[in-house]
């Protein structure tokens, strides 16, 4: 009689694939900070292809229009919410397993903040804004990939 296996995890991601993957979310970034500034209807595809640092050939590869862009921001925010509410207690009312739920991602949101930056002094506005540092902390507003700060 043969004991049933336990089921193989899935390969790690390629090198690839973590690479479209930071780059798929550069560009989503880069929507999330065009669109609070200007709105998504005065943002051009071609002002976050440029903000991520990417040609717009490359946007248009990831997405297929801009308002798609923010997808996977939105799509790691709702994993990160079904896994905050999956871990209460059972039986826990529904409002306090939300409150749970967004007490506990603020303060993962914070934590995060407060490690994201390692750059130059400065680089991180006081009120959370982010200012993107060029390869000499000189402020520019290049490539997110070059930053010294995330989301």
């Amino acid at each position: 009689m043969t004991e049933p296996t336990a089921p193989t995890p899935p390969p790690a991601p390629t090198l690839t694939e973590r690479r479209k993957a930071a780059t798929q979310l550069d560009i989503a970034r880069a929507a999330a900070e065009l669109f609070a500034d200007k709105g998504p209807d005065g943002t051009t595809a071609e002002e976050i292809a440029s903000r991520a640092g990417v040609a717009l050939r490359t946007f248009y590869r990831y997405f297929r229009n801009k308002q798609d862009a923010v997808g996977p921001l939105l799509a790691s925010g709702a994993d990160r919410w079904r896994a905050l509410l999956d871990g209460t207690p059972p039986g826990t009312p529904l409002r306090e397993a939300l409150e749970i739920a967004a007490v506990a991602s603020c303060r993962s949101r914070a934590r995060r903040r407060r490690r994201a930056c390692a750059g130059p002094a400065g680089c991180c506005a006081p009120h959370g804004t982010i200012r993107h540092c060029g390869p000499s902390g000189t402020g520019s507003t290049r490539s997110p990939r070059r930053s010294c700060c995330r989301w």
